[in-house]
């Protein structure tokens, strides 16, 4: 996490340079990075529609260690995972350099799961296992946009997400559903 935060203020610092012109039309074509962990094209094919498909990438690692009369037992998992997704962003207030919008998106995620076990000699277990997961986003969101120059600005949306992951393992399905609050931050550089 520590990162993805480092990763977001090196980006607004190497833009925050760009001349703070105020300009009350942004570009049409800027790269975007968010937090939660996404990097995103946003296309502005007009004044108050975008679109802006994006990719995300994450990687857990969890390790767990336990003591009983049977001796020490360690439990290691790595996930990775990967998703695609859309938003439409549509234009609800503007004044000079802040638009207001609200913003449907979809993200379909994938992921492998690599279970590691290191048990006592007397332990009865299944033993190393690999598992899949894919899934699955729904989301609405409100947000702001605030332009800090001609190329550059910041954003932040909240919203409602529904989501959805199944994770097949060797001998089970599982599926989880959640539903909850969504929130992200990030900065948009326009190209064109």
């Amino acid at each position: 996490m520590a990162f993805r935060v480092r990763m977001l203020v090196l980006a607004g610092a190497a833009f925050a340079t760009f001349p703070c012109q105020a300009a009350a039309q942004s570009g049409t074509l800027g790269l975007s990075i968010g937090y939660p962990t996404s990097i995103s094209v946003l296309w502005q094919p007009s004044a108050t529609v975008g679109i802006r498909p994006e990719f995300t990438f994450n990687l857990f690692e969890a390790e767990s260690t336990s003591v009983s009369r049977l001796g020490t037992s360690r439990v290691s998992s790595d996930t990775k995972q990967v998703g695609v997704g859309i938003s439409a962003l549509f234009l609800i207030y503007r004044e000079e350099t802040l638009s207001v919008y609200v913003s449907p998106r979809y993200l379909h995620r994938r992921g492998h799961i690599t279970i590691a076990q290191n048990l006592p000699a007397d332990s009865f277990v299944l033993g190393n296992d690999d598992r899949e997961s894919r899934g699955y986003a729904v989301a609405g969101s409100l947000g702001a946009r605030y332009g800090l120059g001609a190329r550059f600005a910041v954003f932040g949306e909240v919203g409602i997400d529904y989501s959805r992951d199944h994770t097949t393992e060797p001998t089970s399905d599982s599926r989880v559903t959640t539903t909850g609050i969504r929130s992200g931050a990030g900065v948009v550089v326009f190209l064109f």
